[in-house]
């Protein structure tokens, strides 16, 4: 067996020989309106090209705050769920149909209603606005920070991704610590997350919710993964093992983006299995089975 303490990312590749194991669990296509050419097709390519085993789409689901724009149209779900159903049948990429959903307290029954009545594989849940500001947007976060300590937003957002994972609506919960996109490098310490980021950890094991580990923040700048370490170390000590991994990809290029990184992270502080769902139901698929078969690409890094 692969002892993950004791080599490094490149022994792994040298130890890979046959093809790749790597699932991505957070794809948007272009009914995300900020992920405008990705298309289901698009994707396929590239998935074959890298070897990449399977897709999950999440395409923004939003029904209110200041991006409900940029989410799926209602009257285009039936579409998506649709061209993914036939894309299944014109590759081996295994293909699974969901959505990110942007998490508000007050919306909750609507949000419930909504997510129960398609036939999906997986719910990935998020939460990107605070005080009605969208965090993932550069000129919107440093609004919120000029108006507001660090310290502050982030127990606002914490306490609202609790709520999140209390509502049972949500199968994984997405890019913890999201807050950090726009923040200068290390401004902030797990010190700083205070005690709702607890609060929520406890959540995530009593509801038996997952978290994800999203390589988007080194491309967004941040040159580092969500959540941080400690987020990840203080899940692994109270028995938190459902997670997945996500490249947040709006574009096809990035398909997979530093998945593999991921994976090699969480063998080394102790984690054995990644999970994947289908019609909601979650499965745990070996970590070793990704390092066993994983052909090295420059494209995953």
């Amino acid at each position: 067996m692969i002892n993950a303490q004791e080599i490094s990312r490149s022994q792994y590749l040298q130890m890979s020989i046959a093809e790749p194991m790597l699932m991505d669990y957070h794809v948007h296509d272009y009914r995300s309106r900020d992920a405008p050419n990705a298309t289901i097709e698009k994707y396929i390519e590239q998935a074959e090209k890298r070897g990449i085993k399977e897709i999950v789409f999440t395409t923004h689901l939003i029904i209110d705050g200041p991006d409900i724009s940029t989410g799926i149209r209602s009257n285009e779900i039936e579409d998506y769920l649709n061209d993914i159903w036939k894309a299944r049948e014109e590759t081996d990429v295994e293909l699974k149909a969901g959505f990110e959903v942007d998490y508000f307290y007050e919306k909750e029954p609507v949000i419930d209603k909504l997510v129960n009545e398609y036939d999906l594989d997986f719910v990935l849940g998020s939460v990107h606005t605070i005080d009605g500001k969208n965090i993932g947007v550069s000129e919107t976060s440093y609004e919120l920070f000029e108006n507001k300590s660090v310290k502050s937003v982030i127990e606002d957002y914490f306490k609202q991704w609790g709520y999140a994972v209390e509502s049972e609506i949500f199968d994984v919960m997405s890019h913890p610590d999201y807050f950090r996109k726009f923040l200068p490098v290390n401004a902030v310490e797990w010190g700083d997350y205070g005690e709702n980021v607890l609060k929520a950890l406890d959540a995530l094991k009593s509801y038996n919710v997952g978290f994800e580990i999203n390589t988007s923040g080194f491309r967004h700048g941040i040159e580092d993964k969500f959540p941080v370490d400690d987020f990840i170390y203080n899940a692994r000590d109270i028995g938190i093992s459902t997670i997945t991994l996500g490249s947040d990809s709006h574009y096809p290029g990035t398909l997979g983006y530093k998945l593999l990184d991921a994976a090699i992270f969480l063998k080394k502080e102790g984690f054995r299995t990644v999970s994947t769902f289908k019609s909601r139901r979650e499965s745990r698929v070996p970590i070793d089975n990704i390092f066993k078969k994983t052909t090295p690409s420059s494209n995953l890094d």
